[in-house]
């Protein structure tokens, strides 16, 4: 599932494990190692955290378009006290 992730959620991801990245290394070899290494509860987190940001994904654009399109003046609901 990490190779699904772009390279912003990559290094969300290794931030939220606290994984420093230096210059020149690649996220996804240290995120390996660290799955490699880590117990089974951290596996499982990581895993939950994945799921969520791939799920999220595609939501992204939608979200931006619907906020981004005006509302018309007979669209705004008028308060009852105006009625």
């Amino acid at each position: 599932m990490i190779p699904l992730l772009d390279a912003k959620r990559l290094e969300l991801v290794a931030r939220n494990r606290s994984i420093k990245v230096k210059i020149g290394e690649s996220v996804g070899k240290l995120l390996t190692a660290f799955i490699r290494k880590a117990d089974e509860g951290s596996v499982g987190k990581l895993i939950i955290e994945v799921a969520n940001l791939l799920s999220t994904e595609g939501m992204q654009t939608e979200i931006r378009f619907s906020v981004r399109q005006p509302r018309s003046a007979e669209s705004i609901p008028t308060p009852w006290l105006l009625r």
